[in-house]
């Protein structure tokens, strides 16, 4: 669709359309290949379509709420009150 006649006067010629989910993104969840389960986070989409080269452009982006596995087995320990109280006392 490169134009669109209303009538023989009136012709509005198509260019592009962006489309933007909200900034802060919509509530979702995603199932990872080799995760233990779904993760929650938001993903943010954004189409643009050019109709006069008839090409979509579509970029998804997740954002996890946080990650799925801790970045080291001992953040868990480190975080930990007695972990703290043993800094404290050395």
């Amino acid at each position: 669709m490169k134009e669109l006649r209303i009538n023989e006067e009136i012709i509005i010629n198509a260019g592009e359309i962006d489309w933007n989910s909200p900034q802060e993104g919509i509530d979702c969840q995603v199932l990872k290949i080799g995760s233990k389960g779904w993760q929650k986070g938001r993903i943010q989409i954004k189409v643009n379509e050019n109709f006069q080269s008839g090409e979509t452009q579509v970029c998804i982006k997740f954002c996890p709420d946080r990650p799925n596995e801790p970045i080291s087995p001992l953040d868990d320990i480190r975080q930990s009150e007695e972990y703290k109280k043993l800094l404290e006392n050395n």
